[in-house]
């Protein structure tokens, strides 16, 4: 919806008078407002702090010239640009639809005929973004807008321009965690099937308001997207074997944008998929109909602006799409899914992402994650409109020391206790080799949070052969017996504590209600691998809190890392350790 101008806003810019603001994100504003036919548009104005960095205005140069290349049905073009003055700013046809993330949010899930129709609009959107060379990088249901005639596709390959900059750093990767392909959450080169990975998640949530990866931390879903199976059992059957195409780990193996809209034509059960202005279920078609009708019209807008002369010019109406011819029939999806089955009966609304919430009354419960063979490669952040940013995790009101005195969920108070500890780099030999999940003549470094000791340089041995209570290891061992190089390196820090659950926090003066609270929403996996443990996921001023199976709490904040010799090598971590446990607990030795 049209909000009111801020005191702060421009009222005119280039030329271009401001009627409202639609929306802001991480890169800057957007404001509706005329060309001076009539058209109405929506101007995207970069914000000051990025306008001053030489390096985000040479991308947004170069991504506002390419998106300016693109033009299809389903897309929300590029009508104008200024890259060069003092806050670039890019014009964009308008949309008076609802973003689909409102729309799912307020009405709840989509029936799977519109959602067909939905997904099957977007990939023929993202055949006339690819076609002309760009790369969408940020596909996710606030930038698929609904109109009457269609969804439209916005902000595609802008994003791009944030990357690289003074405000995000060198090492940053562009897009939205929850909405990021494997490849874009490992930080390696992304292409066209990136934005079909994208799409199959936009697909899967307009269907069920839920994410195939789960819920919880930002960091958590980067996780489950690199090395776990989607779960599409919530999904109606004609779009599943679509979907399910589209989410394969490897780019090569995922369909092409013409197999996906023949998918959803074969799960439509037609001959062609013929988009009318009744695709909308009622109450989001009214809603796009109001927005329509409430949008200021360019009469609106000369008649509020005394010194301008002449007869107004209103908008012109918007011609309705034309049926969409597809591809014959003989065009496969190569997995083969079976797409004709009836669609099951709608399901009420369900909010969009809902935080994942603390365990109540019986206690903290692990998840049943499985152990991640790739690693996430990505930094620990959220997208807000293609800006990075380090998200406030944990927030409370603590004195700055931690101690509030808060009791241990039984009445008592917990005693408090701090240390600094370092968790080393297990050593390597040569003939250090894995035999059934154990290093065989390797070593292991041990961390006990119950008694807030590491001991380093220990044999490995099999998981239950370690006494009670080591909560962690840091294990490391060459994947095969031949191995004498980094290259042939195999390294995890594990849980050893199963009944354990552990989670980020963003602060090292966390209260303990803070700490296990964060536990408990256990956004951390079992096992951390060794492509994660040497990149951006764990770094320095960062930290997590454990709760473990004796209900003591624990927070580990990183103060400084030993970096490997070598590429590939181990790290060394520096951690502060605060515990609180309540007295009457005993730990073993």
């Amino acid at each position: 919806m049209l909000d009111p101008l801020l005191p702060g806003d421009p009222r005119e810019v280039a030329g271009y008078r401001l009627r409202g603001r639609l929306g802001q994100g991480g890169m800057g504003s957007v404001y509706l407002s005329y060309t001076r036919g009539g058209q109405p548009v929506a101007l995207k104005v970069v914000r000051p702090d990025l306008a001053q960095d030489p390096e985000f205005r040479r991308r947004f140069e170069r991504e506002v010239q390419a998106a300016r290349r693109v033009y299809g049905p389903y897309t929300a073009p590029v009508l104008d640009s200024n890259t060069d003055g003092p806050l670039p700013w890019l014009a964009g046809a308008y949309v008076a639809g609802p973003p689909l993330s409102e729309a799912v949010r307020v009405h709840g899930p989509l029936p799977v005929e519109t959602v067909l129709l939905l997904v099957a609009g977007v990939a023929e959107a993202l055949e006339a973004v690819h076609a002309a060379g760009v790369i969408h990088r940020d596909l996710k249901p606030s930038n698929v807008l609904l109109a009457s005639d269609g969804p439209r596709v916005i902000d595609f390959g802008i994003a791009r321009a944030a990357d690289t900059t003074a405000l995000t750093g060198t090492d940053v990767v562009v897009g939205t965690p929850a909405f990021m392909s494997p490849e874009q959450v490992q930080g390696r080169p992304v292409g066209f099937p990136s934005d079909v990975f994208s799409l199959a998640l936009v697909g899967h949530y307009a269907a069920t308001g839920d994410h195939p990866f789960g819920q919880g931390h930002a960091q958590a879903l980067m996780y489950r997207i690199v090395g776990e199976a989607p779960d599409l059992s919530a999904c109606p059957e004609p779009l599943r074997g679509v979907l399910d195409a589209c989410l394969a780990k490897d780019p090569a193996d995922r369909p092409s944008l013409a197999e996906v809209i023949e998918g959803c034509r074969r799960g439509a059960e037609v001959t062609t998929l013929v988009r009318g202005t009744g695709w909308l279920p009622a109450a989001i078609a009214k809603d796009a109909a109001s927005r329509e009708a409430a949008s200021p019209t360019a009469t609106d807008e000369r008649e509020s602006d005394e010194a301008a002369p002449g007869s107004p010019i209103p908008p012109p109406p918007r011609p309705a799409a034309p049926p969409v011819p597809l591809l014959p029939p003989t065009v496969g999806m190569g997995r083969g899914p079976d797409l004709r089955k009836a669609a099951p009966p709608a399901r009420p609304p369900a909010p969009p992402f809902a935080p994942a919430q603390p365990v109540p009354g019986g206690g903290p419960r692990r998840r049943p994650w499985v152990r991640i063979a790739m690693g996430a490669a990505a930094a620990v952040a959220v997208m807000v409109a293609g800006v990075f940013v380090v998200p406030p995790l944990i927030d409370g009101d603590g004195d700055g020391t931690g101690n509030t005195g808060a009791g241990h969920g039984d009445g008592s108070t917990p005693n408090r206790s701090k240390v600094a500890l370092v968790i080393s780099a297990p050593r390597v030999p040569s003939a250090a080799h894995l035999v059934d999940d154990i290093c065989s003549d390797g070593f292991a470094t041990y961390v006990d949070l119950e008694n807030l000791s590491v001991k380093a340089d220990q044999r490995d041995v099999a998981d239950s052969a370690v006494s009670p209570p080591v909560t962690l290891k840091y294990m490391a061992c060459h994947s095969d017996s031949g191995g004498d190089s980094n290259d042939s390196l195999t390294a995890e820090l594990r849980f050893l504590d199963t009944g354990a659950v552990a989670g980020l926090v963003a602060k090292p003066d966390a209260t303990v209600e803070e700490c296990r609270g964060a536990a408990r929403v256990a956004s951390l996996p079992d096992t951390l691998p060794l492509s994660a443990l040497n990149s951006n996921l764990v770094a320095r001023d960062m930290g997590f809190c454990v709760e473990t199976s004796r209900k003591t709490v624990v927070l580990v904040w990183v103060t400084d890392i030993r970096e490997p010799s070598s590429a590939g090598g181990l790290r060394t971590f520096s951690v502060n350790v605060t515990q609180w446990k309540t007295g009457s607990e005993k730990t073993g030795s």
